[in-house]
């Protein structure tokens, strides 16, 4: 819990000095990268996701992740805008790329 002070519009005032309230601050504020949980894998402590190349052809890449919110994962390296991201049969390509 921390203290914070914040500037809202209260055109009815039913908003009063004092009160408390939850603020949640989402993954719609500013510009990010966020990817489907189902998209990462985590190995040795290093997260990866699969970015597709060409059609049959994918690279593993590490990320540096942020936080879960709701089933999105942010992303703040490792990925550039608009990269296609694999979500679906991530764990055969983690079998074949790290050899298990």
């Amino acid at each position: 819990m921390v203290k914070l002070r914040i500037s809202i519009a209260n055109p009815n005032s039913q908003l009063k000095a004092g009160m408390f309230a939850t603020v949640q601050f989402g993954i719609k504020e500013g510009r990010y990268i966020a990817v489907p949980k189902e998209a990462l894998v985590t190995v040795q402590g290093k997260n990866f996701v699969f970015v597709q190349k060409s059609l049959n052809r994918f690279e593993r890449r590490e990320v540096m992740t942020g936080d879960q919110i709701n089933n999105q994962i942010l992303v703040f390296g490792g990925l550039a805008e608009n990269e296609s991201v694999v979500v679906t049969g991530v764990m055969q390509l983690k079998g074949l790329s790290f050899g298990f």
